[in-house]
């Protein structure tokens, strides 16, 4: 039976990951509105 590997995703999430990944998806979209009004209410 395999072994269940609870938890390990929230453990790894941490703010500085999900702005490396916001920064890689506003990719050449960094003038549409909706990128800036999440920019301005990032923190």
């Amino acid at each position: 039976m395999p072994k269940k590997i609870k938890n390990t995703f929230y453990k790894n999430l941490t703010f500085e990951k999900l702005y490396l990944a916001h920064k890689r998806a506003r990719n050449h979209k960094t003038y549409k509105s909706d990128v800036i009004d999440f920019e301005i209410d990032l923190e």
